[in-house]
């Protein structure tokens, strides 16, 4: 009996894991997808605003967070 409760919690892991990694990638596509529309919006209207910049810098710390998830 004990044996079957860490069967299911080890399962549970992998499972939470795995989602987990998943979503970190997802988001990791989503932002460079967003810098790149934000990159594009600098370009067409050839100005650069504060929240441009401010926006680019949260993007890049989300790509660090990321990066260093998986550097372990």
């Amino acid at each position: 009996m004990h044996k079957d409760k860490e069967n299911t919690w080890a399962d549970w892991y992998k499972i939470i894991t795995i989602g987990e990694k998943a979503l970190l990638i997802a988001i990791a596509f989503l932002t460079a997808y967003a810098v790149v529309l934000e990159i594009t919006a600098i370009l067409t209207e050839r100005s650069i605003k504060l929240t441009d910049l401010l926006f680019l810098f949260i993007y890049a710390e989300v790509l660090g967070m990321i990066a260093a998830f998986y550097k372990f």
